[in-house]
């Protein structure tokens, strides 16, 4: 079996976050590899970072969803991606086959969801 390694994963995307000047997208994954590797408040220390961003500029709703999802919180992770819904942003058009939404797959919130957004189910 392969050997996961989250700790050089995570810090290869933190450089990656640092040559693209602070760039939020690659940020997200930070966030979520903290997560999976179990450095939850790391993880939350992201997801703050991401939100306090928001006042300044955009910052994906989906992104904020997708770090909500891995730290298990389903109810925040949805009301984000409604406001991605909302927001019209471009990862809702990946929400079907985004495998970081599989935790999401069951509740009837996320079928209403790909309904709301013309995806089929």
């Amino acid at each position: 079996m392969k050997e996961l390694k989250y700790d050089e994963a995570t810090a290869e995307f933190q450089k990656v976050v640092k040559i693209r000047g602070g760039n939020l997208s690659q940020h997200q994954i930070v966030g979520y590899l903290y997560t999976v590797s179990g450095k939850q408040a790391e993880a939350r220390q992201v997801l703050q970072e991401l939100l306090r961003a928001l006042k300044d500029r955009y910052v994906s709703p989906c992104a904020i969803a997708f770090i909500y999802t891995a730290l298990g919180e389903k109810d925040k992770a949805f009301d984000w991606l409604e406001e991605g819904l909302n927001a019209r942003d471009n990862g809702m058009s990946m929400l079907k086959i985004d495998e970081r939404f599989d935790a999401l797959r069951s509740d009837p919130r996320f079928a209403q969801l790909l309904k709301e957004i013309g995806l089929p189910q």
